[in-house]
């Protein structure tokens, strides 16, 4: 997936721990200007519930947080729309 936003492998890490605790570290380690990351689906009906991880790590983060969501989120409040 990365691949085909133009993210080069050397430009991709994957980390092994917990991310709250990890991504700090690394983050400023690297001294990154941002993290992305993709959101995860947890639901059966293919909605991204933005939960306690993503809330920790805004707070733990010292640099820009972008989290990307799959092509198949649909927001519920397109649902309210007229």
């Amino acid at each position: 997936m990365s691949a085909g936003a133009g993210v080069v492998p050397e430009r991709t890490h994957i980390l092994s721990g917990e991310p709250e605790r990890i991504l700090p570290l690394f983050l400023r380690e690297q001294a990154f200007d941002a993290l992305v990351l993709g959101a995860l689906a947890h639901r059966a009906d293919g909605t991204t519930p933005v939960g306690t991880l993503t809330s920790t790590l805004l707070d733990a983060l010292d640099c820009d947080f972008v989290l990307v969501k799959p092509p198949t989120y649909r927001s519920p409040i397109d649902a309210l729309a007229p």
